[in-house]
């Protein structure tokens, strides 16, 4: 009896140690799940933070920049003899057009400057310089707002640009239509699916320049720097344009209207 009853004690506590023993193996397999768990949240907050990092403002607000321009010499030759006195057969003259561009925010915002300078031998009237482009320009979804010194150029096929009574023609680089002076505003773009709507405020009006008595290519007389206006206040009486335009398929539709000292 006493033997069946060790037998039993022993039985017993082999059972209760194996038990004990898959309750650990339970416990310990259950940690080493919770550890992985944790390890793989670890992970993807990692990646999180990586993708974060990426994507910070940081990188939004990169700089890039852009810096060109060119140097160039410009002759003239004029076989014929001149019409009047002062001018020269030969004319010798440097080019000089600086460029920059600097954009951030995913271009978002943008500053572009575009210079012009010539260096005239004979003609001082022709040696001028202007700044074709100076502004900065933020864009907001369907927005964009501009301020400084731009050229807008309206319409696409016209031979004489007739629309294109924003920038004054710069008279002293000839009679080509291409050539316009800067002209500082404030410049507000909408861009809805229907068009684009645009609203410039000019604060004064360019005069257009002639070349000097020296000069070939200037009028048979000498022109008086002595403008008169309309308006009392002159050169710097404000200016106001507005303009709808829109492209279907081939079609450029454009309606424009311009208050001010053309």
């Amino acid at each position: 009896m006493l033997n069946k009853n060790f037998i039993a004690f022993i039985l017993f506590l082999f059972i209760g140690n194996r038990m004990n023993a898959q309750v650990i193996d339970e416990e310990i397999i259950e940690e080493e799940i919770l550890e992985e768990e944790i390890f793989d949240e670890n992970i993807s907050e990692d990646a999180v933070i990586t993708e974060n990092t990426i994507n910070s403002p940081l990188k939004e607000k990169t700089l890039k920049k852009e810096i060109s321009g060119n140097i160039r010499g410009d002759y003239r030759f004029y076989p014929e003899d001149a019409l009047y006195p002062g001018q020269k057969q030969e004319y010798f003259s440097a080019v000089f057009n600086p460029e920059l561009y600097l954009e951030w925010a995913k271009g978002n915002q943008l500053i572009q400057f575009k210079g012009f300078s010539r260096l005239n031998q004979y003609d001082n009237n022709q040696s001028h310089w202007d700044v074709r482009e100076l502004y900065y320009q933020s864009v907001f979804k369907k927005w964009e707002f501009s301020i400084g010194a731009k050229q807008i150029y309206w319409g696409f096929t016209e031979s004489n640009h007739l629309a294109n009574i924003i920038n004054q023609d710069d008279f002293l680089e000839g009679n080509d239509i291409e050539n316009k002076l800067g002209q500082p505003m404030v410049h507000l773009s909408f861009s809805p699916k229907f068009g684009v709507f645009d609203l410039m405020v000019m604060p004064y009006f360019r005069t257009l320049e002639f070349p000097g008595q020296n000069g070939r290519g200037r009028p048979p007389f000498q022109i008086a720097d002595k403008s008169l206006y309309e308006s009392k206040q002159k050169e710097y009486n404000p200016d106001l344009a507005l303009r709808w335009s829109h492209s279907i398929k081939s079609f450029d539709l454009g309606v424009s209207h311009f208050y001010g000292t053309s």
